[in-house]
């Protein structure tokens, strides 16, 4: 009979952590088991081949890019930009800024104004202001409330502006998502022509313009440049031939009684 005392036990190397070193695992040989020793080592028959044990898998590495938190940027400057802290859309009618808030401002601490005078839009909080500039183009007011004292400083509505809150990424700790919100305030254009669109080229006065003569789907007809040079009366006289045209002729009987 072979004897199998000198394989009573064997050491195999494993690693079990990362940080753990390398311990012997001991290994009885049974009754109905039997070593195999060839030129490639040794072979324990009538058990199951051994499974090397699986290594912890490292983690990625967490990426720093992609500071706008998520946020399409594409649909956030349709038809508009970017800016320092907001970004800015337009579609016929509105121009949509959605403000990146502070940390851990709320709705309920905004003071949002309009000064029609000379079209500076302010968004405050107790901290102080979040944004305060100039339009580059005047806003329906119709909906604002004045400030006692200040017939020109306008009380935003607040069914004009909501705050949202982006959602918390859990499966990354090291993001402060929760913290994150956004304005989005909805300006009711005004265009120089009743009836006519009007592109923004900017939202605020200073920053860079867009090309409105590439914006998808814009139809012909009179220029921004024309309707902006246009004067009062000429603005007028365009509403009065407009208003003309679509009138439906009328039969008058020219003929002497």
């Amino acid at each position: 009979a072979t004897n199998y005392s000198k394989w009573d036990k064997f050491a195999a190397d494993q690693s079990d952590s990362d940080d753990e070193s390398t311990k012997p695992i001991v290994r009885t040989v049974g009754d109905n088991e039997k070593v195999k020793i060839g030129p490639g080592g040794y072979e324990i028959a009538g058990t199951k081949p051994s499974v090397p044990p699986q290594t912890k898998a490292s983690k990625a590495p967490v990426s720093q890019e992609g500071t706008d938190f998520g946020l399409d940027e594409t649909k956030l400057t349709l038809n508009g930009a970017k800016g320092e802290n907001y970004y800015w859309r337009q579609d016929r009618q509105e121009v949509i800024l959605t403000v990146l808030l502070p940390s851990g401002v709320r709705g309920k601490d905004l003071s949002i104004t309009y000064h029609a005078g000379d079209k500076v839009l302010s968004i405050s909080a107790p901290s102080g202001d979040i944004l305060s500039r100039p339009l580059k183009y005047g806003i329906d007011t119709n909906n604002m409330t004045a400030l006692v004292g200040d017939k020109n400083k306008l009380n935003v509505d607040p069914e004009d502006w909501e705050v949202k809150t982006l959602p918390f990424d859990s499966s990354n700790p090291q993001t402060t998502l929760e913290e994150t919100r956004l304005l989005e305030l909805s300006l009711r254009k005004v265009s120089p022509l009743p009836g006519a669109v009007f592109w923004w080229r900017c939202c605020f006065e200073g920053e860079p313009e867009i090309d409105v003569t590439k914006i998808a789907g814009r139809p012909g007809g009179a220029s921004q440049a024309e309707l902006l040079k246009e004067d009062n009366f000429a603005i007028a006289h365009r509403m009065f031939l407009e208003k003309m045209k679509n009138k439906e002729k009328v039969e008058v009987d020219l003929s002497e009684p």
